[in-house]
């Protein structure tokens, strides 16, 4: 017998392995399409689940009220920055021209009413998550679904790495991505880690999120299946 049938197996090694390969990548897209989902829409279960996509279509400008404010504009500016580059949207502290439409509120529980109650539409829901988490955040939007305005709730007796990572984080949220995710670790996303910057993947989603293919009050299940193509890039 000579040495005919190598080829043949290592041809067919070969195809197997690819065939491997492709399902893992395929895997591994369908495990970032429900992420993505996770973190825009909510799961099914979640009672916070919309079904319609949200996001900006104008700049954001950005006011800090409350204490120590003052010495967060450098750290608040500069997210600001990454993000507006990111998203392909002006994102910048407000000037008397530019009022603002993004407000962060500096204080610790038991003050943020004074200081933001007017605009702390779930009182309780955000006073548990400043207490929990140090840091909580909102967005509204207007009937085609484009957010025209956003508040941002940070417990100032929070350590300086968590108040960091609380800004980090709730600056994305608002962005259109309101719901955190076990799914992904390490993430910005996940609220059981302190991180002060996106990872790769969560960058990968919040450019996902502003690709010009989807609009602002797209339907979830359109949104998603666009999504899909893009986060197998």
């Amino acid at each position: 017998m000579g040495p005919g049938p190598k080829p043949f197996i290592t041809l067919l090694a070969l195809a197997l392995g690819a065939c491997a390969t492709q399902f893992g990548m395929r895997d591994a897209s369908e495990k970032r399409l429900t992420m993505f989902s996770q973190i825009v829409f909510a799961p099914d279960y979640d009672s916070r689940r919309t079904d319609y996509l949200a996001k900006w279509a104008s700049p954001l400008r950005i006011t800090l009220l409350g204490d120590g404010a003052e010495a967060q504009r450098t750290p608040v500016k500069s997210r600001a920055k990454a993000l507006s580059e990111l998203i392909g949207l002006d994102i910048t502290l407000a000037t008397q021209n530019k009022p603002a439409n993004v407000t962060i509120y500096f204080a610790k529980p038991e003050k943020m009413d004074a200081l933001a109650g007017a605009v702390m539409k779930n009182r309780s829901s955000i006073k548990s998550a400043l207490l929990t988490n140090g840091c909580a955040s909102y967005y509204d939007k207007d009937a085609g679904h484009r957010i025209t305005s956003a508040s941002i709730f940070v417990h100032t007796g929070e350590d300086v790495t968590t108040l960091s990572s609380c800004i980090s984080q709730q600056m994305t949220h608002i962005l259109g991505m309101p719901n955190n995710s076990d799914l992904i670790q390490p993430s910005i996303f996940n609220a059981s880690v302190q991180l002060l910057q996106l990872t790769a993947l969560d960058l990968k989603f919040v450019r996902t999120l502003y690709t010009p293919a989807l609009m602002p009050g797209m339907a979830r299940r359109e949104a998603l299946l666009i999504a899909d193509g893009l986060l197998q890039k």
